[in-house]
């Protein structure tokens, strides 16, 4: 049975900490709901949600008003800079001209604490703008959220654990330093775990303020943890980046499908030395998977440590996105241009009216003229050497102006009138319009008629000049060759 990743405060009241089994979880607390979270599942190759449950909070932060930053399980890091700017203008206008004598900071007299600053007006518009955001998730999620409002990510996900399990904290610019002080410095990222407890074994310490007095250059000497020796070792950090990556990337494409990072970025620290980086375009997929990210930071690792580094000491990697924005409307890869899928027709309302009409006209009566007449042929032909009867020019001549007339009437109608999507002029043809259900059907219908009635009136010419049918006062065929009466010859006498 899995083990319990996390909980929230109220389950923590019944002595539900990390890694508890579910089993002795649901024993503490019977009502106690289990959230899946991305994972890998058997037969998939990549982890996902396989219960949306937890990821609607994300959803719910409309995508569109600020960048968001998914952290962890249940938390996300908000960048207000730009909408705050905005508020800033607005509620400030002069501050965007300000006079040139102008100090370079708003000063005001107060009872000895720190004086207010433009930093601060925007820590508290940031902080209303979150506050909404936390009612809106609790109104429409019934969840509780607790929040941090700070200069950077780092001090904001301090300052959230500090007031839970519903509130938020405001950390001042002058208040940094002694509010990080007297903190636990393994809540740092990256200096807890086993990393954390060595320097508080070695240098016994266990706030920040008791871990400044250390020298850079003496942490340094200091051997806290061997780093992996071997590439094959180090290579295995890129590949739970790329899950994370993929994970998050499409699922915040499920909220914006035009959200792309500009960059793919590789940041790798050898030993104690610098960290060093590496960065490439990453281009545009209309599907993300773990192997499109691997392989592109497969390549930035060999451009960063070369193409056999042999044995390598590799403290940290890091892969990262930068530069996430909207992409344009109907962006592809270059494979798109050339695959057969969707084709753009140039909209008729761009062409000349008159023309289109023309066009269309002109189209309509050669397929009428060419139908009626091909028919008209056909039982000519029919009548003459089939039932070999000579015509009247008065029937020839009212067929041959029927024919014409019914072309011509044909071919203006749609011109004339026009039934919205179903009949009237459509691009280079009129009549029935091709985009109304199986329009082309009943466009081409003419021709169809004119088709089959020829090929039912030239079968029987056939037939009958080859002598295997006989029509004399009744209709006889035959298949017998023998039986078969003498050929008809020019002048309808018998060879």
């Amino acid at each position: 049975m899995g083990g319990h990743y996390s909980g929230h405060y109220p389950a923590r009241e019944y002595g539900i900490t990390r890694f508890h089994k579910l089993q002795d979880a649901k024993e503490r607390c019977p009502e106690l709901m289990i959230v899946h979270v991305a994972t890998y599942k058997e037969g998939e190759a990549e982890p996902g949600y396989w219960d949306k449950v937890d990821s609607r909070t994300h959803k719910h932060i409309s995508a569109k008003d600020f960048n968001l930053y998914k952290e962890g399980l249940i938390g996300a890091e908000i960048d207000f800079i730009k909408p705050v700017h905005e508020e800033l203008l607005h509620r400030y206008p002069y501050l965007a001209s300000p006079p040139s004598d102008s100090p370079a900071e708003h000063k005001e007299e107060g009872d000895g604490s720190a004086l207010i600053t433009w930093h601060d007006v925007a820590l508290s518009i940031a902080a209303e703008m979150m506050n909404k955001v936390r009612e809106a998730i609790t109104e429409n999620l019934g969840y509780t959220t607790s929040a941090g409002i700070a200069r950077n990510r780092f001090l904001a996900k301090l300052a959230a654990s500090y007031k839970k399990p519903y509130s938020q904290t405001v950390l001042r610019n002058a208040a940094i330093p002694n509010y990080l002080k007297p903190l636990p410095f393994q809540k740092i990222r990256f200096l807890g775990g086993k990393f954390g407890e060595a320097i508080a074994k070695d240098y016994d310490v266990s706030t920040v303020a008791d871990l400044l007095p250390v020298s850079l250059v003496k942490e340094k000497s200091a051997v806290i943890q061997e780093p992996p020796e071997a590439y094959h070792e180090s290579v295995r950090c890129p590949s739970l980046d790329t899950s994370t990556l993929t994970l998050r990337l499409n699922d915040a494409r499920k909220v914006n499908q035009n959200l792309w990072p500009k960059t793919l970025v590789l940041h790798a620290r050898q030993g104690y030395e610098a960290f060093q980086s590496k960065q490439a375009p990453f281009p545009f997929s209309l599907e993300v998977t773990v192997d499109l990210i691997a392989t592109a930071g497969n390549k930035l690792w060999k451009d960063l440590v070369g193409k056999d580094p042999g044995p390598t000491k590799v403290t940290n990697v890091e892969l990262a996105f930068t530069g996430i924005e909207v992409a344009e409307e109907g962006q592809q890869s270059i494979d798109g241009f050339f695959s057969g899928g969707q084709v753009f027709k140039r909209s008729r309302e761009d062409d000349d009216p008159g023309a289109t009409s023309l066009h269309a006209g002109v189209m309509q009566f050669g397929n009428i003229a060419t139908a009626y007449f091909t028919v008209a042929i056909g039982v000519h032909t029919f009548n003459s050497l089939v039932l070999r009867k000579r015509q009247s020019v008065f029937f020839y001549a009212p067929a041959i102006s029927l024919g014409r007339a019914l072309a011509v009437v044909i071919a203006i109608l749609p011109i004339m009138v026009d039934i919205g999507p179903i009949y009237g002029v459509s691009g280079s043809a009129c009549g029935v319009k091709q985009t109304y259900g199986s329009g082309m059907f009943f466009h081409l219908l003419p021709i169809f008629i004119a088709a089959g009635s020829s090929a039912i009136l030239y079968t029987l010419i056939f037939l009958v000049l080859r002598g295997s049918l006989v029509i004399k006062g009744d209709v006889k065929l035959s298949t017998d060759s023998n039986d078969r009466p003498a050929r008809i010859t020019n002048d309808s006498s018998p060879e």
